[in-house]
């Protein structure tokens, strides 16, 4: 079990890192969203399926598709959407419970 909250402390520190890195160059859409979900997956793949589960709660709840640049802001402003990373977090314990909760506390914003 400590092994595991380890694993994802780490996930969700090299997350912040590139969150860091990329947060002066968030001024335009310039990434293709298969990409850069093929990045987090890279990272983890619980922060693909966390980010998936993220712009699918956005799409039921705010009636259109989220943007790339708006997830790109999600994981990287203010080290990160507290929601998109607590849908990380269960989507690595695999919690489906906890990730349709947390659907509902998406939030509709442009970015």
């Amino acid at each position: 079990m400590r092994r595991i909250a380890v694993a994802v402390l780490l996930s969700l520190t090299m997350t912040g890192t590139i969150a860091q890195s990329e947060r002066s160059s968030i001024q335009v859409d310039n990434v293709e969203l298969d990409d850069y979900l093929r990045m987090l997956e890279v990272i983890s793949p619980a922060a693909r399926s966390g980010a998936e589960a993220y712009m699918a709660a956005f799409a039921q709840r705010c009636g259109r598709t989220m943007r790339t640049i708006e997830l790109r802001k999600a994981v990287a402003e203010e080290s990160g959407d507290p929601v998109l990373l607590e849908m990380i977090r269960a989507s690595y314990y695999r919690d489906a419970a906890q990730i349709q909760r947390l659907s509902a506390n998406v939030a509709c914003r442009r970015g």
